[in-house]
């Protein structure tokens, strides 16, 4: 999809200076207003509440959006999927390899990071890159 690239470079969890209040981070994507990249809860309601949108949430510090939210918008097959809070999830971007497990037999088609499954790829950031290369 063409908003994708959009949503995958969002500056997400800044604060929202718009409607600057405590709790106004900017974890918010609408799909249909791709330009006006992340925003805030209050901004998604007033300015966009008809609109389709995602919510990103953080995992292990870095970027991620549930499953159940993107699968409908974007296919993410092949990506490896992790469970956080009893909610499926993806990553936005690669993430950094902590270590190289020796015994891993799976590793991400891009970034070369390991897997723990037959998936392809470590986030949806590395499959749209393989996805413009091939």
């Amino acid at each position: 999809p063409s908003w994708l690239p959009h949503f995958l470079t969002g500056n997400y969890f800044s604060q929202c200076l718009k409607h600057a209040s405590s709790k106004n981070e900017r974890n918010h994507f609408c799909i249909d207003c791709v330009l006006d990249g992340p925003m805030c809860h209050i901004g998604l309601q007033t300015e966009h509440a008809n609109h389709r949108s995602l919510q990103v949430r953080r995992a292990s510090h870095m970027d991620a959006v549930r499953v159940h939210d993107i699968q409908k918008l974007a296919d993410i097959s092949n990506i490896q999927t992790y469970t956080i809070n009893s909610a499926k999830i993806v990553f936005l971007l690669s993430r950094p390899q902590d270590r190289i497990a020796k015994a891993a037999t799976h590793w991400c088609q891009n970034c070369n990071r390991t897997l723990t499954d037959p998936t392809c790829f470590c986030s949806i950031s590395c499959k749209l890159a393989a996805a413009r290369i091939n």
